[in-house]
């Protein structure tokens, strides 16, 4: 069976044009998504940094050895070791560890279809779709469907005998005080756990006399250092107890999120002894950079909906070829020059409406240096050749 399929399709101007009215709708939608996205990650951001900063100021620094209850309900940090007293065991291949989570990770050797388009514009405003699809063969975590495969005949791939899985402690400590959830889950910091022969008698039975140990794994199939299709290899992580940090609200002997009056919640995790300024430090920095994603997302959604929008009008041109892709730099450049100034608008709208005074003051700024532009530029020139009145020297001075 070869490793590659070449399928040739053609699609007339009519279809073009059909599919690309639709793709002018979807980006209609692109586009009402991106402008709330932007208006509201400016509102996110505000918040958070509110939240922030009112848990700067009221933060405590407590010691973990003992819960004081004159803190109680208190915005609270501290650092000790994160530990549980829980042994967690993966039932089916008998794998236990005192940690505070373990995970099982099941990898199949499987088959995997990639695509690759060439696509030419023909006279006419048809086009010709050349596509070549090759399977090849790798390890991966997550079941791939060959029946969708364009080619599935021959690559095929079984169903996983089994999933991956991760077990949580339940009661996570940091000193005297317990962790809610939500706070041990953002201690994540796993290892590898290497499987040995010795532990092939705690597996399943039914199941340990298929296995193998391998490279620190367990392996089912026939030789691990030729997989085939159907092998699977199962490997182990833990995150073990650990010195954290942690900014939270103080709740009978618990730690978990704090309400602040802002509207946000704080529940700052940190490996190692930290401060509570270096917590809400990177904390304000995490803020900065998710806002600055968010942006560009919504600009890039702007753009493509933008875009999508004017497609048509490059298809009625690819009638020559040559033409369409002219108009399609210009329409790239009119796209871009539409979603710039919308995305601007919509984060300053944003500004106006999440930090009043802050956008008043801007929106005043930049009106000021247009005016101030303007009137330089009307400000009328000396004539050429006019006379210039030169004031007489001053008397000499009597001797």
């Amino acid at each position: 069976m070869a490793d590659s399929v070449v399928r040739v399709t053609q699609q007339g101007l009519g279809g073009r044009l059909g599919g690309s009215i639709k793709g002018a709708l979807v980006g209609v939608v692109l586009a009402a998504v991106a402008v709330p996205l932007l208006f509201w990650n400016e509102g996110r951001a505000v918040k958070r940094a509110r939240t922030l900063a009112e848990g700067a100021g009221k933060v405590v620094t407590v010691p973990a050895a003992a819960v004081d209850a004159s803190r109680e309900g208190a915005l609270v940090h501290t650092s000790g070791q994160a530990t549980t007293d829980e042994v967690l065991r993966d039932p089916t291949f008998g794998i236990e560890r005192n940690a505070l989570s373990l995970e099982r990770r099941v990898e199949m050797f499987q088959w995997v279809q990639k695509e690759e388009r060439k696509e030419r514009k023909k006279l006419g405003g048809g086009t010709e779709t050349v596509t070549t699809y090759t399977y090849s063969t790798e390890w991966g975590s997550s079941p791939v469907d060959s029946a969708s495969f364009e080619e599935s005949a021959g690559h095929e791939n079984p169903s996983f005998p089994f999933e991956g899985e991760t077990w949580r402690a339940a009661d996570v400590r940091l000193g005297a005080f317990h962790l809610a959830p939500e706070l041990a889950g953002e201690l994540d910091e796993q290892r590898p756990v290497p499987v040995t022969a010795a532990q092939l008698p705690a597996v399943e039975a039914g199941l340990r006399e298929r296995l193998k140990v391998a490279n620190g794994n367990f392996y089912l199939g026939e030789s691990p250092n030729v997989p085939k299709v159907g092998d699977v290899r199962v490997s182990f992580r833990v995150v073990e107890p650990a010195q954290a940090s942690v900014v939270a609200a103080q709740r009978g002997g618990r730690l978990e999120p704090y309400h602040a009056e802002a509207g946000g919640d704080i529940a700052l995790v940190s490996y190692g002894a930290k401060s509570a300024e270096q917590m809400f430090q990177a904390a304000r920095t995490a803020n900065a950079m998710l806002t600055w994603i968010l942006r560009f997302v919504g600009f890039i959604l702007l753009f493509v909906g933008v875009r999508s929008l004017l497609a048509p009008l490059q298809v009625a041109a690819d009638v020559v070829p040559i033409f369409g892709r002219l108009v399609g730099a210009g329409l790239s450049l009119a796209a871009f020059l539409v979603a710039a100034p919308v995305a601007l608008v919509t984060v300053g709208i944003g500004w106006l409406f999440y930090r009043p005074l802050l956008g008043i003051a801007l929106l005043a700024l930049a009106v000021g240096f247009v005016v101030w532009l303007v009137r330089r530029g009307r400000k009328p020139a000396p004539a050429m050749g006019a006379p210039v009145f030169v004031p007489p020297p001053p008397p000499a001075p009597a001797s």
